[in-house]
């Protein structure tokens, strides 16, 4: 088994939802391609190259938000997994995190 397929096999719903925001910004032209691709065509096995640009992208997300933003991104996620993905009870460690992401970004 491939790291790539383990380091996407390892990724968790928190996880998930923690970087979404953060995932959308940076990765929307590899999932648009990939979007498009599946709309016009039926073969999925067609659209696998676009997939894995999509999944590429995702997975760079959230390694960038584990190495630069640790510590707010560790609180995010572990609010949302003790809260079953409560959104409104998380908003204090979704602010810290949506400040340190834009830090790296300005």
């Amino acid at each position: 088994m491939s790291k790539q397929y383990e380091e996407v096999q390892g990724t968790t719903s928190d996880v998930l939802w923690a970087a979404s925001k953060f995932i959308a910004l940076e990765c929307a032209a590899p999932n648009k391609q990939w979007y498009q691709c599946r709309k016009e065509s039926r073969d999925p096995e067609l659209c696998l190259t676009q997939g894995a640009e999509a999944t590429r992208c995702g997975l760079g997300v959230i390694t960038k938000l584990d190495s630069k933003c640790g510590e707010a991104f560790n609180a995010y996620k572990s609010c949302l997994y003790n809260t079953y993905q409560d959104l409104e009870k998380c908003r204090s460690q979704q602010r810290a995190l949506e400040e340190c992401w834009s830090k790296l970004n300005h």
